[in-house]
């Protein structure tokens, strides 16, 4: 008498396993990648953001600067305190409260640094706490007619590493020579 054996496989072979697994590695890699992309991206976006915040700053100061000046009865040069920021000798900002000072940087300008505690909330190189960022600005003569400066041009470089990768933020931005007091105070001239 015969008997009828017959074998049914219950469970997996290991070829059946290790292609599961695979295919479930592969399911997972890539939503793990693309949030990983989109992390870094946020972080460079963030940086791009600050660097053109602070930038902004300095157009900001010394454009109020001008302005504050040439609204004044007082005839002074508005770049006094700035001349000698040139491209071969660019300077940094100092903000201290409602002050700001320039100062010249022959040997590279210094890291911002960070104290949201104190009277400087940044720029003070007094302070511990230093940024990644590195803010540097310069002013050149542009418009020059019959030896009259019309116009400057004012540049600001934000500079940062971020993993080993140098990066900067350049911002120009163009400041004329207008004396607003001639709309306000139209006898003075």
């Amino acid at each position: 008498m015969k008997k009828n054996i017959s074998h049914k496989q219950k469970g997996f072979t290991l070829i059946e396993t290790l292609l599961a697994l695979f295919i479930l590695t592969l399911s997972i890699t890539g939503p793990v990648y693309i949030a990983s992309v989109a992390f870094r991206n946020t972080i460079d976006s963030r940086d791009n953001i600050t660097a053109q915040y602070l930038a902004e700053e300095v157009v900001e100061v010394i454009r109020n600067k001008r302005d504050k000046i040439s609204l004044s009865n007082n005839i002074v040069n508005w770049l006094s305190d700035i001349e000698g920021c040139t491209i071969t000798t660019p300077c940094h900002m100092v903000s201290n409260l409602n002050t700001y000072t320039f100062y010249q940087c022959p040997n590279g300008c210094p890291n911002i640094s960070f104290n949201p505690s104190g009277s400087s909330v940044y720029g003070d190189s007094g302070v511990a706490n230093t940024s990644k960022f590195i803010r540097e600005f310069y002013i050149e003569n542009e418009a020059v007619v019959d030896g009259q400066i019309l116009s400057y041009k004012l540049v600001v470089n934000m500079r940062w590493s971020d993993k080993g990768r140098d990066k900067i933020y350049s911002l120009t931005e163009r400041l004329y020579k207008i004396d607003y007091k001639q709309f306000f105070y139209p006898d003075s001239n």
